[in-house]
């Protein structure tokens, strides 16, 4: 994920690698997730997130944000332009 999302910054991948990357991260993400669930500690967990005034880089957040929306945490999201 960090290497996309160089080669995204420098221009050399694109939206739709971008995407595709995602849904292996995705992907990626589902085999350990039952495992954590059983620690029950998703339910416990608060996320507050946002992307910085003047960042114009907002696909980590939204990376981020997408891979919590599957879990049980608690996620405060605070828009793309927090001061």
């Amino acid at each position: 994920m960090a290497e996309a999302s160089e080669r995204f910054e420098n221009g050399e991948c694109f939206v739709p690698e971008m995407l595709i990357t995602t849904r292996a991260l995705k992907q990626g993400l589902s085999v350990p997730k039952p495992r954590l669930e059983q620690f029950e500690l998703a339910s416990q967990v608060k996320v507050v997130i946002g992307k910085v005034k003047d960042d114009p880089h907002g696909i980590g957040k939204d990376l981020l944000s997408m891979m919590l929306d599957d879990t049980e945490s608690e996620l405060f999201d605070l828009g793309p332009m927090f001061p």
